[in-house]
Parts: structure tokens; sequence; C-alpha cells
């Protein structure tokens, strides 16, 4: 018996990838792929995603877009809001500290990986010291109850690693 080039004993191989049996999978809906299982005959199946991500399959071809939508919030915080609990929908804090220095409370617990932005929107922190610390300043900001912005338009980006805040 002779088999066509890439064939040998029911075993289609090419680039790596090999088919056992009689035929190749069946792809029976457009954009389906054909993904590889070590020690298995490969499976044939749509391309699918999480939420905010759209999948189109097409006759040939695959689109992945972006369904969802984020924005960022700007808070304004000044002197008369000081010390300035940190809100659940607060995100990037604009901080104006012409009227005297302004203390910003980061929340002891947001879910890991939550980021905060503060920074002196005024320019004046040389002047009046902007304090970044967390409610009751308990939980930490790289290793220190505090974190003072005192330079002009100096911006900070503040993640929550679980346990405490690190300064990116």
């Amino acid at each position: 018996m002779t088999f066509p080039t890439g064939f040998s004993n029911g075993t289609m191989c090419a680039n790596n990838v090999c088919f056992n049996g009689a035929k190749a999978p069946q792809v029976t809906a457009d954009g389906q792929l054909i993904i590889g299982r070590t020690g298995f005959n490969p499976t044939v199946a749509l391309l699918t995603a999480g939420a905010g991500i759209g999948v189109a399959n097409g006759p040939g071809t695959i689109t992945i877009s972006n369904t969802g939508s984020f924005s960022y919030t700007y808070t304004p915080v000044t002197f008369v809001m000081s010390p300035y609990a940190v809100l659940g929908t607060n995100f990037y804090l604009g901080v104006n500290s012409l009227g005297g220095p302004v203390t910003v409370q980061l929340p002891n617990a947001p879910a890991v990986g939550r980021v905060y932005i503060v920074s002196d929107a005024s320019g004046n922190s040389a002047v009046n010291a902007i304090t970044v610390t967390t409610v009751g300043g308990i939980v930490l900001i790289n290793g220190a109850a505090t974190f003072p912005i005192n330079f002009p338009y100096g911006t900070f980006s503040f993640i929550f690693n679980g346990l405490g805040f690190e300064i990116f």
C-alpha cells in the first residue's frame, strides 16, 4: 500500500500536527479551530472568551474585540475635605493643597490588585504636603504608615497586595 505525502499507516502529519484515523477532524461551523491535545487526537472547537471580550467566528476568520467598557473616575480632593477617606468608586484623586495640607486615606482592605492614583493637581505640595495613609494608619504603604507627596505635581500609584499597599 502506498500513502500520499504526509500519510503513514493512517496517520497524517504536517508541521508537527498529526491526525490519527481515517480522516482529520471536521470543521462544522465557521471560525472553528483544530486544537491539539497531548496523547490524543486533536479536537475541533470554537474560540470563546470571558467577560468584556467578544469573539466573532466567521468563514475563514475569527475577530476578537473589546466589548466591555471601563472608565476611570476623577475625584478632586481639597483641603476642606481633609482627611479624605477614599471610596470604592474612586480611582484617580487630583489633590489641591492650595488651602493647606491634605491627608488622603486609602481603604484598609480593598480587593487584591486594586489601584488608586493620588496626584498633586495644584502643584502646591512642596508648600502644603499631601499625606497618603490608610484609615487608622494600620495598613502600611511600602512598609510605612504614611507616604508624603511633597514635590510639585507628584503623582503616585498605589496597589493593594492583600497585606498592604505598594507604590509603583
